[in-house]
């Protein structure tokens, strides 16, 4: 079995994984208290007595602006992430009534990588790796902070500057503040980065 030390480690891991992940779902709109991020490591350590119990922390969530839409996570970095998993993971998606699904993996199987094509048919999967949710990208000294725009912001910008949709600046899917707060096509950033010479 583990250490002490070798314990302490896996439940400080455990610890930051849930931390980023509920302030993730609270920058997007979704009804994550704040207090439920910023919860102390004892206090963690007092609710989980067991890491091996952690995933017990993730449940259903629904966007404030948008009480249909709902959202669920689930981690996997013990073992191998495979089809069943991701079966029986649906199955209680389905119960809770939500189709949109974080998944927080280690590595990936084949078969599990065939399972998220078919099921993406009936639902919306965000895979991140357990390294991306150890790292808050958006506290990273080098990412200059991002705001997402709402609707009538996003208007009011293009209005103000007499501009298309599509003349605007783009940033990509992929990039790893996009993912972070599950961007669409057609979302807008406001980017405010310092300068040494003119400051914000």
């Amino acid at each position: 079995g583990l250490s002490e030390a070798g314990r302490r480690k896996k439940l400080e891991k455990y610890y930051t994984l849930r931390k980023n992940y509920l302030e993730m779902l609270y920058r997007r709109g979704y009804n994550v208290k704040e207090s439920e991020f910023y919860l102390t490591y004892n206090d963690y350590k007092q609710n989980i007595m067991n890491y091996s119990a952690y995933h017990k922390i993730f449940k259903l969530y629904y966007n404030i602006s948008n009480t249909k839409e709902k959202i669920i996570g689930f981690v996997k970095i013990k073992k191998k992430f495979s089809s069943l998993y991701i079966t029986k993971k649906l199955e209680i998606s389905l119960t809770l009534g939500s189709k949109h699904i974080i998944f927080i993996i280690k590595k990936i199987s084949t078969n599990a990588l065939r399972a998220l094509q078919i099921g993406r048919k009936n639902y919306y999967f965000e895979i991140f790796y357990e390294y991306e949710v150890l790292l808050n990208v958006i506290k990273h000294f080098l990412v200059p902070k991002h705001d997402m725009l709402t609707k009538e912001e996003k208007s009011i910008l293009l209005k103000n500057y007499m501009i298309k949709e599509s003349q605007l600046p783009k940033i990509l899917k992929s990039d790893p503040v996009s993912r972070y707060y599950g961007a669409k096509k057609g979302d807008v950033f406001k980017i405010t980065r310092f300068s040494d010479s003119i400051g914000v």
